[in-house]
């Protein structure tokens, strides 16, 4: 189950029992909570399994609105191996493939890409434009890899 909570370290609680984030306990898929991305004014919550879509309302009584029907039956692998890539969210699941969002998962990742991934303890994704130009990252233990945007190759 997902539960934030606030320690409110302050004390003041202004009369306000509950958090503001008390409202991101997943009902759906319950599974532990890996990574949070905001994107076009969605909040995806990375489970382990699993992927919530939370949309922000701009209401102060109910911030964040459950997402129906768009919950994505891939989950992250880590933290780190979550990043903003092309308007869009890339992340690398449980399963270590690499994964771009769209109304589903799409891979995007090689099976010698993931063989590496599966062999690595430690994952980091980020991107990053040269020339106009996008690329991906994906850190690994041993070896980087660089995905273009642009041609969809994978390099090391």
């Amino acid at each position: 189950e997902w539960v934030f909570t606030d320690d409110n370290a302050s004390g003041d609680d202004s009369g306000n029992t509950d958090s503001v984030l008390n409202y991101f306990t997943a009902e759906s898929f319950p599974d532990g909570l890996v990574a949070i991305q905001n994107l076009r004014g969605q909040l995806y919550l990375f489970g382990q399994l699993t992927t919530e879509v939370w949309q922000i309302t701009g209401n102060s009584d109910t911030p964040f609105l459950k997402a129906q029907g768009l919950d994505l039956m891939k989950g992250a692998i880590d933290r780190r191996a979550v990043t903003l890539y092309d308007n869009s969210i890339v992340w690398i699941g449980q399963d270590s493939v690499v994964y771009r969002v769209d109304n589903v998962p799409v891979r995007i990742s090689t099976f010698d890409i993931e063989a590496e991934i599966k062999s690595s303890s430690s994952y980091n994704c980020w991107a990053y434009t040269l020339r106009g130009h996008l690329f991906l990252i994906v850190e690994l233990d041993t070896i980087t890899f660089q995905y273009d945007v642009a041609t969809q190759e994978w390099n090391t």
